[in-house]
C-alpha cells in the first residue's frame, strides 16, 4: 500500500495517520534475496514494526497544545501542534466570564476529538491552583481556571487529544 504523501495532520479535514496512511505495515521482503536482519539493511518486519509504532504513538499526542495568559482578558501565547498548517489564527480564544474562556477553531483544521481534552495552569506555583476542560462541541471547548476552589482568571494550558 503507497502510504500518504502530506502529513494527515494537515490535509483537510485532518485526521490521525492510520496504517494506510502510513504504509499498511504489509511490507514483504523477496523471497529470494532476503536482507539480513543484522541492522545493517532494512527488512519488512522492521518496517512494519515501525509503522505499527507510529500509529500507536499518533492516537496518543495532543493534536495541539495551547498555552493562554489570562489576567483578565484571555490570549494565546504559545501553540504546539504535529500540523504544519495550523496556526494561532485557526482559534478564537474568548471571555466567557471570570476563569471560564471557550477555545474555539476552524473547523477540520484538528483530528476529531478522540478524549476529553485536559487543562492544568501554565505556573503551578500553589496547589490551590487547578484547570478543567470541557468540549462544548466539535470545534470548541471550555477551559475553567480555579484558585483555591474558585473560578479565577490566570493563565493555562490545554491539550486537545
Amino acid at each position: 500500500m503507497a502510504a500518504a504523501t502530506s502529513l494527515t495532520f494537515d490535509i483537510a479535514p485532518a485526521r490521525r495517520p492510520s496504517l494506510e496512511d502510513i504504509g499498511g505495515a504489509a511490507t514483504l521482503d523477496d523471497a529470494s534475496k532476503p536482507p539480513p536482519k543484522d541492522g545493517t539493511h532494512l527488512y519488512a518486519d522492521l518496517v512494519n514494526q515501525l509503522q505499527r509504532q507510529v500509529q500507536a504513538l499518533a492516537k496518543m499526542i495532543p493534536s495541539a497544545r495551547i498555552y493562554c495568559s489570562n489576567s483578565g482578558t484571555p490570549a494565546l501565547v504559545l501553540l504546539e501542534t504535529a500540523s504544519t498548517t495550523l496556526v494561532g489564527g485557526d482559534f478564537t480564544i474568548t471571555d466567557s466570564g471570570v476563569g471560564i474562556t471557550t477555545i474555539s477553531w476552524t473547523a477540520g483544521k484538528l483530528p476529531a476529538l478522540g478524549t476529553q481534552p485536559t487543562a492544568s495552569p501554565a505556573f503551578q506555583s500553589s496547589s490551590a491552583l487547578s484547570a478543567a476542560a470541557f468540549q462544548m462541541s466539535a470545534t470548541s471547548i471550555e477551559v475553567r481556571t480555579y484558585s483555591a476552589g474558585a473560578l479565577a482568571d490566570m493563565p493555562f494550558v490545554v491539550s486537545i487529544h
